[in-house]
């Protein structure tokens, strides 16, 4: 409750309307710079109320040279304070022992203190997002298995909008089919259908009828999933074909499908479509396959 942060963008008194040294108009960062910490322009809160993220976010900031922060502090209570612990090693207090605490404050300790208040902060921050960012991974390395009982085949689905719904039928293996692109966008929404349709149709050949479950469809959770999953979705209802969704996090597959061993196992495929096979494999297998991601 002592100490009070302060950000402030530090482009804050530009505007768009700004004019470089060439006498064209300059882009400018209005609001205190790039959108990316705009919530934090004007901010101002209590240090130890600040959670894990926002300290993290404002140190990015200021290495960024997006944001500057200043701390606000009691002068008087930090002095009142200093001169209560001191006093008591002294009998007597002379005027000039004031002055001497008044001066090492406003001088020398106050930014030191503050510093090291940040620095604190920063540091416990920092060591409890390692430690979520591990508990999530031994999560996402020792999920199960799929089960894939009397199914042979799934169809995979790694969303996108212009480039289209990457699709990927595999085995229950996570051998590769078929690969497809499935454009949806404006006008080709009916023609995408049509071609999400096919795509369940030959999944469930290859499946049987063996499974009350439906059509296992594993989607990529990313941009665009809640298009693509619309899109599914209808096709399964026009088609009449149950479908099961599954949702997947899809980080790290497109770093996978540019690494040499997706290139030399997919010499002629480009990686935006081999990614979606990495999505389908960690659904089957998650820890044989995030191992592999560089």
């Amino acid at each position: 409750d002592l100490c009070k942060i302060q950000v402030k963008g530090v482009n804050a008194t530009k505007t768009k309307n700004d004019t470089g040294k060439n006498g064209r108009k300059t882009a400018g960062k209005e609001n205190g710079g790039s959108k990316t910490y705009e919530i934090y322009n004007d901010y101002n809160n209590k240090l130890n109320y600040l959670k894990d993220h926002q300290i993290l976010a404002i140190r990015r900031g200021c290495d960024q040279k997006m944001l500057k922060i200043t701390f606000e502090l009691d002068n008087n209570r930090f002095e009142r304070i200093i001169n209560s612990v001191l006093s008591k090693q002294q009998h007597v207090m002379h005027p000039l022992y004031h002055d001497a605490i008044s001066d090492a404050w406003s001088r020398l300790l106050r930014k030191r203190c503050t510093s090291r208040l940040w620095k604190e902060s920063c540091k416990r921050a920092e060591e409890r997002a390692v430690d979520v960012f591990c508990n999530n991974l031994r999560k996402a390395l020792l999920a199960p298995p799929a089960d894939m009982t009397n199914r042979k085949a799934m169809l995979v689905m790694d969303p996108g909008f212009q480039s289209g719904i990457k699709c990927a039928i595999l085995s229950d293996e996570g051998l590769v089919i078929s690969l497809d692109t499935v454009k949806f966008m404006n006008s080709a929404k009916d023609n995408g259908k049509q071609h999400v349709i096919s795509l369940l149709t030959k999944v469930k050949c290859f499946s049987g009828n063996n499974d009350d479950r439906g059509v296992c469809v594993v989607l990529g959770n990313g941009h665009g999933t809640r298009e693509a999953r619309e899109l599914l979705l209808g096709a399964g209802s026009e088609a009449d074909i149950n479908v099961e969704v599954n949702l997947v996090s899809e980080a790290g597959a497109s770093v996978w499908s540019v690494t040499e061993m997706a290139s030399q196992e997919f010499p002629d495929q480009s990686p935006t479509a081999v990614a979606a096979v990495s999505i389908g494999r960690r659904f089957l297998n998650p820890l044989n396959e995030l191992v592999k991601i560089p």
